[in-house]
């Protein structure tokens, strides 16, 4: 069993700071060699990601799908990289605190999708500490991993549960990342 490292102490959030943490984060993804499925869904999933942190801290989806590629199509916004597409539900009037992520994908992007969401919460500009790894759900095909610490001023809670079925239809995982 993991157990977490105790958190950083954290700076004051801000558009500077949120900027900063994008910036590190995607040079930090850029800097591990990716297998080809990585490469397919990385750049979509941590776009998504990093496009949670300034909602999160009271952006609207619209102010921030100008700097961080978030469109909306059909009614749903989501962000668009690497040839895939990965819905995001922005933090709203019943869940101010939450943005998530809907993210279909191949049965075997699966691992690629954790590796791309552990580089992400790791890396030293958020310094997350992964204290659960992807442990399975009773009764279900599914693993959650969880990341949490103090980030950009704030606790953050970062979920990824992602579908571990090996049939025809094709899985999906869910991020959830949480500001209290």
């Amino acid at each position: 069993a993991l157990e977490a490292e105790p958190a950083r102490p954290s700076a004051q959030a801000g558009p500077g700071m949120v900027a900063g943490v994008v910036g590190l984060t995607a040079l930090a993804l850029m800097l591990v060699p990716l297998s080809p499925a990585l490469a397919k869904v990385a750049p979509a999933v941590s776009q998504g990601a990093q496009a949670c942190l300034p909602m999160l801290a009271g952006d609207t989806a619209k102010e921030v799908a100008k700097t961080h590629g978030v469109v909306r199509r059909d009614g749903v916004w989501q962000v668009e990289a690497g040839g895939e597409a990965v819905e995001i539900a922005p933090p709203g009037a019943a869940n101010p605190n939450v943005c998530a992520l809907y993210i279909s994908h191949a049965p075997d992007e699966a691992e690629a999708i954790f590796a791309s969401i552990d580089g992400w919460a790791t890396a030293p500009d958020l310094g997350l500490a992964r204290v659960r790894d992807r442990e399975p759900a009773a009764g279900a095909d599914r693993q959650t991993s969880v990341w949490a610490g103090e980030a950009l001023g704030r606790s953050l809670d970062v979920v990824l549960s992602k579908d571990t079925s090996s049939g025809e239809v094709e899985p999906q995982s869910m991020l959830v990342i949480t500001a209290r």
